[in-house]
C-alpha cells in the first residue's frame, strides 16, 4: 500500500508522544477540558485502529468457516471489547472531583454548632474471626473520635464470650445475632433492628480510624439528598505484589489506583459507592433499601445502586481518613479479588441490579457494569493464547497485516492508552507491573469469572483472611 511508503502514518505517534511527554505536564490534569483532550486522543487513536481492522483485515477476507477464519474473528471480537473497556475508562475518567475544601467547611460548620443540634452517629464494627490483636485498635479509635453524639457497638457472628467481655471492659455494646445469615450484611441488619442513630458509620475489623473522621464527613449530609459518605481504603501493610517485589515506592497497587484516581472520577460522575468500610450512610437512606442488600456477596456496592434508584447521592471524600490491614498473602488477596468479581457479576442478573433496576441514568448503569472483571479477565487469556495457537497450529491472529502496518496503527493506539491512562491519573503506576499483576491475577480469577457467568450464586460470602 503507497500510503504507507511516506511513513505519514507514524507521525500519529509521534504526536501522541509530544502531546503526552512534552505537553502533559504543563497542563492542569484538574480541568475537564485537559482531561477530555488525553482521553478524546486515545479513544480517537484506537477508532483508528479498529477501522483499519475492519476495512484492511476483516472486509478483504473471504468468509471460510477455517480454524484461520475463526480465530481471526474471534480476535479481532477480543480486541473490540478491549478496546470498549477501555472507552469506558477513559470516559469516566476524563472527569474528576476532590472535595478538600467541603470537608474543611465540614469542620468549621460542626465546631460552630451547638453539640446537641448534631447528627447523632451509630458505629459499627462487624466482626466475625479477627483476634483481640486487630480488634482492640479498632475499638479504642473508634471510641476516640472526636464528636459528641457518638455510640460505638461491636457486632460479633462469632458468638465469643471473651469479646462481650472485652467490650464490657471498654464501655462499648456488644451485639450478638442469633443466626449467621446473609454474613456481614445479615450481622449489619440486625444491628440495625437495635440501634437508633442518624447516621451510619460501618468499619471493618482492622481499620483505625483518625479522630476527625467525622468532623470532616458528617456535615456532607446537610444536603438532605446525600446517602453515602465513602473515605478510601488506606493500609498500614504493603501489597503481597508490591511487597514481594520491593516496588511499593515505585508502583502503586490496584487500591490505592482505585481509591485515588478511579472514586475521585465516580464522584464526578456520581457514580461513587459504599465500600463497606469506612463509609458512613443516612439511617433513612437505608430504611428506604431495607437495610443492607443481601442478594449479591458485594452488598456494599448494591446498597449505593438501590439508593441512587430513589434519587439520593452519593459522596466521595479522598482523605485519608482511616487505615486498616491489606491481604498479607497472595491467597488472601485472590480471595478477596474472586469475592469481589463474583458480587460485580451478580449485579448483573439481579432487579435491582444495573440492567433492570428503574431510576438509574444511561451512565449510572454504564458505570456499574462489571467490564473490568469480565472483559479484561476473559480478553487477557484469549491474548495470551495468541502465541501459542500460532506455534502449536500456526493460527495468526491478524492475517493480511505485516509489521509496518501493525507499527502504524497499532502502536500509536496503545500508546495513546499508556500515555492517557498516566496522565488522568495522580498516583504512580508502571505500566508495565501493572500488566504483569493483570496477567497473574487472570490465572487466579479466570474460574470464578466463568463460574459465576454461568451459576453467579452458587459460591457464598468468604471472608478475607487477615
Amino acid at each position: 500500500m503507497t500510503v504507507f511508503a511516506d511513513g505519514g502514518h507514524l507521525v500519529a505517534a509521534l504526536l501522541v508522544v509530544l502531546l503526552y511527554v512534552c505537553i502533559a505536564p504543563e497542563l492542569d490534569a484538574r480541568r475537564t477540558w485537559v482531561r477530555a483532550l488525553f482521553a478524546g486522543t486515545a479513544v480517537a487513536l484506537t477508532v483508528r485502529y479498529l477501522w483499519w481492522r475492519v476495512t484492511d483485515t476483516i472486509l478483504p477476507v473471504e468468509p471460510e468457516w477455517t480454524g484461520q477464519y475463526a480465530w481471526h474473528l474471534v480476535f479481532f471480537g477480543t480486541e473490540l471489547a478491549l478496546a470498549v473497556e477501555g472507552w469506558v475508562f477513559l470516559l469516566m475518567m476524563s472527569r474528576t472531583r476532590l472535595r478538600h475544601d467541603e470537608a474543611d467547611a465540614n469542620v468549621a460548620w460542626a465546631r460552630a454548632q451547638d453539640p446537641a443540634s448534631l447528627p447523632s452517629v451509630d458505629v459499627l464494627i462487624p466482626t466475625y474471626n479477627e483476634g483481640w490483636d486487630v480488634r482492640e485498635k479498632t475499638i479504642v479509635c473508634a471510641c476516640a473520635l472526636d464528636w459528641p453524639k457518638l455510640a460505638v457497638h461491636v457486632l460479633d457472628d462469632g458468638a465469643r464470650d471473651w469479646l462481650r467481655d472485652r467490650c464490657a471492659e471498654y464501655g462499648v455494646h456488644y451485639i450478638r445475632r442469633p443466626d449467621r445469615a446473609h454474613a456481614k450484611a445479615g450481622n449489619i441488619n440486625h444491628a440495625l433492628t437495635v440501634t437508633h442513630n442518624e447516621l451510619v458509620l460501618t468499619f471493618d475489623a482492622d481499620f483505625v480510624a483518625q479522630r476527625d473522621f467525622l468532623l470532616r464527613t458528617v456535615g456532607f449530609f446537610r444536603d438532605p439528598s446525600v446517602a453515602v459518605v465513602q473515605v478510601p481504603h488506606h493500609f498500614f501493610n504493603a501489597d503481597p505484589l508490591q511487597m514481594n517485589l520491593k516496588l511499593h515506592q515505585q508502583h502503586a497497587d490496584d487500591q490505592e489506583f482505585f481509591f485515588g484516581d478511579l472514586m475521585p472520577s465516580r464522584d464526578a460522575w456520581g457514580v461513587a459507592f459504599s465500600c463497606g468500610s469506612n463509609s458512613l450512610i443516612r439511617r433513612t437512606a437505608l430504611e428506604l433499601s431495607k437495610g443492607i442488600p443481601t442478594s449479591s456477596i458485594t452488598e456494599d456496592i448494591l446498597t449505593s445502586v438501590v439508593m441512587l434508584q430513589h434519587g439520593l447521592r452519593t459522596v466521595y471524600l479522598n482523605e485519608r481518613l482511616a487505615r486498616g490491614l491489606a491481604p498479607e498473602g497472595v491467597a488472601a488477596m485472590y480471595v478477596q479479588r474472586a469475592r469481589w468479581a463474583r458480587g460485580g457479576i451478580q449485579l448483573l442478573f439481579l432487579r435491582e441490579g444495573p440492567l433492570a433496576a428503574r431510576g438509574l441514568s444511561f451512565v449510572q448503569r454504564l458505570f456499574f457494569l462489571p467490564l473490568s472483571w469480565v472483559i479484561s479477565t476473559i480478553g487477557m487469556a484469549i491474548m495470551l493464547f495468541g502465541p501459542i495457537l500460532f506455534l502449536w497450529f500456526d493460527l495468526v491472529a491478524v492475517p493480511i497485516a505485516g509489521g509496518r502496518e501493525l507499527i502504524d496503527y497499532q502502536v500509536p493506539a496503545i500508546l495513546a492508552m499508556v500515555f492517557a491512562s498516566r496522565a488522568l491519573s495522580r498516583v504512580k503506576r508502571n505500566p508495565l507491573v501493572a500488566l504483569a499483576h493483570q496477567t497473574f491475577m487472570m490465572f487466579r480469577l479466570l474460574p470464578a469469572v466463568l463460574h459465576s457467568l454461568v451459576k453467579p450464586f452458587a459460591v457464598g460470602f468468604k471472608v478475607t483472611p487477615k
